[in-house]
């Protein structure tokens, strides 16, 4: 045990001093700030390590944008009685107070360290210049043919996106600069004339791709704005990889299940709002959990029926143990014109309920 213990720890000496650079969050830790009062969260795994991915989770108003724009102004936002623990250039560093020049340094460091992506963001205009320095590298600096450069940037698309079913393709730019794609009919349209969806992937993650974002931190609320639930599933990974890549800290505010499902375990920080405070739980395990496991156990959703359709089928289970059959087929009629007779539930208690019946008259 002592060996394994010593191993563990030099193991965590080790990926301390191979991070030489950039800047990543340890912890924070905020005395007072809107409903933050002795607050306290870890950026951490459940072995210590700072993971390439913090996915912040809760209900509404539990304080997830609310912590990321803390975290985006914190030059503003810090108070003396705050302190925060960085991996800054290999070291960790622990910021209490600005009390002296040095400190001052560290959170401009910090601050400049910051790319945030909320909500309300419009990165169209910005993935254009992204894309036009991108050809314009190629051509100019790599003597590459427009063409040839036009057919790397989609070989890069597809291979960014290999996991979801992109139905559109990068086609070019006209004379004004603009960005150009075709999708499966060959029709050819501007940025602006993509669906939100695909908009919410290009402008958020191909950004990333393209950008020279390395070693900083990047906060990104409801990355699940506008995705079809199978998108949701396939970008986290897209995230990860980018922050591996990079040496980057991507910190996600999201209410999005299939995002939680498909966060490692030890990523995943869920905000609970009470008394108008916020604490913070570590879930332990999330990856891989079922979409409605997700919603009840971690995201605390009490009912995943509208609250009518529940409350029946909790009569229907009352009148089962009770073994009051008219009235139990009389309400499994209702139910069933209402929600179909496939309904799991409704056929899991109606072959109960048969094989009760049936038993009785043996």
């Amino acid at each position: 045990k002592e060996y394994q213990y010593i191993d563990k720890w030099y193991k965590k000496i080790i990926k301390i001093k191979t991070e030489i650079k950039g800047i990543k969050i340890n912890r924070i830790y905020i005395n007072s700030y809107k409903m933050f009062k002795n607050f306290s969260i870890k950026f951490t795994d459940n072995e210590g390590y700072i993971t390439p991915i913090t996915i912040i989770a809760g209900i509404n108003g539990s304080g997830k944008t609310s912590l990321l724009n803390y975290i985006a102004d914190f030059n503003n936002n810090y108070s003396k009685c705050d302190d925060i623990s960085l991996l800054f250039n290999g070291e960790i560093k622990t910021i209490q107070g600005i009390s002296t020049q040095k400190e001052k340094l560290d959170v401009a460091a910090f601050n400049n360290a910051i790319n945030y992506f909320p909500v309300s963001i419009s990165k169209g205009e910005r993935l254009e210049k992204q894309i036009n320095r991108y050809i314009n590298e190629l051509v100019f600096e790599k003597d590459y043919k427009p063409t040839d450069a036009y057919n790397q940037l989609q070989s890069n698309i597809n291979d960014i996106f290999s996991e979801i079913n992109l139905k559109i393709e990068f086609s070019g730019l006209n004379k004004d600069k603009q960005t150009l794609f075709t999708n499966a009919s060959g029709n050819r349209f501007p940025m602006a004339a993509l669906s939100t969806g695909e908009k919410t992937l290009l402008t958020r993650v191909l950004y990333l791709y393209l950008s020279d974002i390395k070693d900083q931190i990047i906060l990104i609320d409801e990355p699940e704005i506008s995705l079809h639930p199978n998108w949701q599933n396939a970008v986290v990974p897209l995230y990860e990889a980018f922050a591996k890549q990079n040496n980057n800290q991507i910190i996600i505010a999201t209410h999005s299940p299939h995002i939680i499902s498909g966060a490692k375990n030890g990523s995943v920080k869920l905000l609970h709002l009470e008394n108008a405070i916020v604490s913070v739980e570590n879930v332990q395990h999330n990856y891989g959990i079922e979409v409605s496991n997700a919603l009840t156990e971690v995201m605390g959703l009490e009912h995943s029926r509208p609250l009518s359709i529940d409350n029946k089928i909790a009569d229907l289970k009352q009148l089962l143990i009770k073994n009051k059959t008219n009235e139990f087929n009389s309400l499994m009629q209702e139910l069933e014109e209402e929600i179909g007779k496939q309904d799991t539930d409704l056929r899991m208690l109606k072959i109960e309920m048969n094989i009760r019946n049936k038993n009785a008259q043996d």
